[in-house]
Parts: structure tokens; sequence; C-alpha cells
């Protein structure tokens, strides 16, 4: 049914949402793999990339242990507020409308309307964004327990001003069956904190370890991953002819494949034709053909890496950016794994390093993506640490929010990064931390929350279940060592986690 639904996004194959094979060179999409190969090391790079890789790390920890703290990070602004949404079939609500505008205190408000309240939230924080649309400012409002989303309500207005309600009242129409009120309640202006060093050199590892200035892509233009129409090229079609000749490949009706470079024409062509004059020419043709018009295929890159360079052949994958068509395409990972794979092997350590957390953070473009295929993208976390990175302070770091970090900071995703520190060999030390984190009231408490959204995540992610019942109920046994709003947060964990 999935994949019924899933096709309808698109008329080209009803196989389309299906994942696509590393390095796919073949029209046949129904193997749906797990995620990527591996070595013999238990890696999804070579011992040889991943020694090559050391070095670069071993320079750049060395870098940041004598680089001075020379900038202050400043916090998101941020402030408690409180949030009430009103409605009824029956009653216009005139009257809260009129309480509002007379800024009626929450309580008050809370007390006098409570039968027509829908729902009410007092433990909210609201958060300003460094970014803004079209001039206005973007605010995140959430907690510790449940996260934080855009709220369109605030960012409607060009300031905020403290002890005031915003709200959105909305009339019983024709689909609408209720009039109802949204409203906010910001307790005080937002307040913006200095960073302390200790969570600011966290951040700076950041920006040392993954270049500012590097990106992945070197377009912004986003393609579907179709390699079906990539014969159009009319070199393409003089290699494919001449493959097609040499492997005495004929064409039948269902023989789809001798349209394409299909996967044993890619290796009959690098095993057997390495120095084969024509088949240097049309690669080298649809080299610079790709490199100047852009576009490309999994299958021509795997010859421009053996017939030309690898270092070529990364720069015509960074070329095209993937979009999955739905929950079950793999095609964005599978690109980036390629890209993270050439990257390995040409020591290109900002496009690897970058392009590596983009698979552990799971952040590629899709029209669609259900829950239910989250919990099998995995995130790889063994191959940082056994590149000799501190892989706990980057995931904190990671996981921290500085106001005025470049654009190009890399900021992680708590829920992707708290299921790969569940993975890790060092996961006595992240809860050590972490716990140190929480009860710093030096730190502004967006960041506090941010940190406890991954250690819950953490928690949720531990595969023995008697394991997290421990850590669990350890937590709430100590749950008055820390600030009333993790307090909240912790006492509604879920001890026990049903399947």
């Amino acid at each position: 049914m999935r994949k019924l639904i899933c096709a309808s996004f698109i008329s080209v194959t009803i196989l389309s949402c299906q994942g696509q094979s590393p390095k796919i060179t073949t029209t046949d999409t129904t193997a749906v793999p797990s995620e990527f190969n591996k070595n013999s090391n238990g890696l999804i790079y070579s011992d040889q990339d991943i020694n090559a890789l050391k070095f670069v790390v071993d320079s750049l920890n060395l870098k940041f242990k004598t680089c001075d703290l020379n900038k202050k990070y400043y916090a998101y602004p941020q402030a408690k507020c409180y949030s009430v949404n009103f409605s009824s079939k029956t009653n216009d609500l005139s009257t809260i409308v009129k309480a509002l505008k007379s800024n009626i205190n929450f309580d008050s408000l809370v007390a006098n309307f409570n039968s027509l309240i829908e729902k009410v939230d007092s433990n909210l924080l609201v958060v300003q964004l460094p970014q803004e649309d079209d001039g206005k400012k973007q605010y995140l409002t959430g907690n510790a327990l449940k996260g934080f989303n855009m709220n369109y309500l605030l960012s409607k207005k060009k300031s905020l001003t403290a002890g005031e309600w915003i709200y959105n009242f909305e009339e019983k129409r024709e689909f609408h069956e209720y009039n109802s009120i949204e409203c906010i309640y910001v307790a005080r202006n937002l307040f913006q904190s200095v960073i302390p060093d200790n969570y600011a050199r966290l951040v700076q590892y950041i920006d040392c370890m993954i270049d500012t200035s590097a990106k992945v892509f070197l377009t912004d233009k986003v393609s579907d991953r179709f390699f079906y129409f990539a014969n159009e090229n009319p070199l393409y079609k003089e290699l494919n002819t001449f493959l097609n000749n040499k492997m005495k490949i004929k064409k039948s009706k269902n023989n789809y494949e001798y349209e394409y470079l299909s996967t044993p024409k890619i290796k009959f062509a690098i095993d057997s034709l390495i120095t084969n004059e024509f088949v240097i020419k049309k690669v080298m043709g649809l080299t610079a053909s790709y490199s100047k018009n852009g576009g490309g295929d999994d299958g021509v890159e795997e010859l421009v890496a053996a017939f030309v360079s690898k270092q070529k052949a990364l720069e015509i994958k960074r070329s095209r950016r993937v979009m999955g068509m739905c929950s079950m395409d793999e095609s964005p990972r599978l690109h980036a794994w390629n890209i993270a794979m050439l990257a390995a092997e040409t020591h290109s350590w900002d496009i690897f390093l970058r392009t590596h957390l983009d698979i552990m953070n799971d952040r590629f473009d899709r029209q669609s993506d259900g829950s239910y295929a989250w919990g099998k993208r995995q995130t790889y976390i063994k191959e940082l640490e056994v590149l000799d990175i501190n892989v706990t302070d980057m995931m904190l770091g990671l996981c921290l929010r500085s106001f005025n970090t470049s654009d190009n900071h890399y900021n992680g995703t708590v829920w992707r990064i708290g299921k790969a520190l569940s993975e890790s060999k060092d996961r006595l030390l992240f809860e050590e931390q972490t716990k140190k984190i929480l009860q710093d009231d030096k730190l502004d408490e967006f960041n506090r929350s941010l940190i406890f959204l991954l250690y819950h995540t953490y928690l949720n992610h531990l595969t023995d279940k008697d394991e997290r019942k421990i850590k669990v109920t350890a937590l709430k046994k100590s749950v008055d060592n820390y600030p009333e709003f993790i307090q909240s947060g912790i006492n509604e964990i879920e001890t026990d986690l049903t399947d």
C-alpha cells in the first residue's frame, strides 16, 4: 500500500519510491537495500581512507587545542510565555477578545473562561531565531519535553512587547465549524545571555572541525533521482552502443538495460577496457559535458572516477542534488554516501565531514517523509569515533545554538544525534556531561531544553529496555536536582517503552 501511495507523486513508475542500490547503474529498482555496504572493518569507509582522514583530524585537534576563544557566543533571545486556545460553536468569543485587549493576566483569563478553553500551556519558552523572513523576525515556541516549532502567530509581529496578548480570532464559517482564538502572552522582554566559555568552546569545536566556508553542493537546484534520461546525451548513447557490441548484448522486449549503462557494463569497462581509446574519449567527453552543463548519473560518475579522476567525479556528483520522492526512496542518502565515499578517497575533509553529518542527521530533500521510515535510517557514529574525533564534545556542540555563528555553521538535529549517541562507545561520558549541563543555571534555558531533548531521545533509543528503565528511574528519583522547566520534562518521561 505504501508503494502505491508514494508512486502517486510521479508518473514514471510505480517503483519510483523504492530505494536504489549504492552507485546504482541499472534500471532494476526492485531491490530495497537496508542501508550502505560495509567493509571488512565493519565501517562504510575503508581502512586506507580512515587512516588518511585521521591525519586531518589530528591536525585539526591540535589546532583547536592551541586556539584561543576570542569570540563571545550569544544565546538566542528568549523569554517565558503562555499559550491559550479557545473555541466554541455557539459563543462568539467577543468577551474574550475584549479581555485580551485589556491585557487581562494569564491566571484570570484561564479562570474566567475555563469552559471555552480548547488547549492551554503555561510551560512555554519563546525563542527568536537569527534568520528573518522578508524583514520580519521569526520565533519558536516550545519546551524541554515536546520540542520547539515555528510560531507563525508571533512571526507576524515586527517586535514582541512583554505584557501584552498576541492573538488571532477566526469566525465560524463554511468548513470552519467553530469561532476560535489562538493567543500567546509573553511574560517579559526577550533576554539574550552570553554562552559560558566552557559551552562556547563546544560551539567553537564545530567551526574548527567543519569549515564554515565549505558547501557540499555546488548548486541549489534540486532534481529527482532518476537516471532514465541520462541516455539522451549523444556521447552516452555512443558509449552504451559500443559496450553492448563488446559484450554481445542484444536488444529484446524486456531487456531495458540495453538502453542504459548498467552495472555489468560499468564493471566490464573498468575491468577490461581501462586503456581503450574509444572508451577513454567518450568518458572524457561526458566529463566535460557534465562539468559544463551540470547533470550526471551514478554510472557515468563511476566511469569518470575510474577513467579520469576521483576528484572530477566528486565535482560532478556535487553538481547535482537529489530529491527523494517519498519515505521509501533512499536516493538522497545513497547519493550523499557516494559523495562521502569519494570525498574520503580524495581526502576532501570538509566535504566528507559535512556529508557524513548530513547522513547522520538525515538532512535531505524529500517530497514527503513518514515517521515509519525514520527508524530504519542509521547514523554511523562509529565512523566518526574511529577518526579520533572527540565525538561527545562534537555531538553536544552540534546541539547547542548560538545566535551569532556564521550562516553556514553546522547545527545538528537533536533527535537524530540522540539516536547516534545511544550507539556510542562513550555513552557513560555523554550521560555524565549531559546531567551537568542540565543542572547548570549559567547556560540559557533554550540550550538546556535542547540538551534535555537530546538526552530524552538518547534514552528512548537504548536497545536494552532494562538498562533504559534503570536510567529513567534514577533520573526521576533525582528530579529535584534539576530546574523546574527540566523537572516537568523528567516527570513526563515514560519509565517503560512499548514496542
